[in-house]
């Protein structure tokens, strides 16, 4: 768990090509540790996420899709429906408004895999997407 919090702290947010090496580590990790990845997720899961997250709205369409693969990873997701009230939201919330209107990625892709990855979310738990779409609309969100 330390090496992921290690990962976190140092992560390379202004270089795109390191970023995509530090998403691919970081799923190598959670691969090889699995269940234990799951059980310290309170240490280090609600910054992965946001990390992940701000990655997959970066301009750099590698690092973005690198970041959308892993949010749609089996691994990911067994994390978050595990953590439904502090895991759920911060991907909803980051993702939902990510590639729409003004914030529209340059690169097509990047668009289709957003929406896939918001699609499968929202599959999770239809209820709590709606409910945190709605508080994201009254507060100017786009959803």
């Amino acid at each position: 768990m330390d090496l992921i919090v290690g990962l976190l702290k140092f992560w390379p947010i202004t270089c795109p090509a390191k970023e995509v090496l530090f998403i691919t580590e970081l799923e190598e990790i959670l691969e090889i540790i699995g269940v234990e990845a799951e059980k310290n997720f309170g240490l280090y899961g609600c910054k992965l996420l946001s990390r992940l997250v701000k990655t997959a709205q970066n301009m750099h369409y590698q690092a973005a899709e690198r970041s959308l693969m892993l949010l749609n990873n089996e691994a990911i997701h067994k994390m978050v429906k595990q953590n439904m009230k502090t895991a759920f939201p911060i991907v909803v919330k980051g993702l939902a408004n990510a590639n729409r209107g003004p914030n529209a990625h340059w690169n097509p892709s990047v668009n289709t895999l957003t929406l896939t990855v918001v699609r499968q979310y929202m599959e999770m738990n239809r209820d709590l997407f709606e409910k945190l779409a709605s508080s994201q609309q009254q507060s100017g969100g786009y959803i």
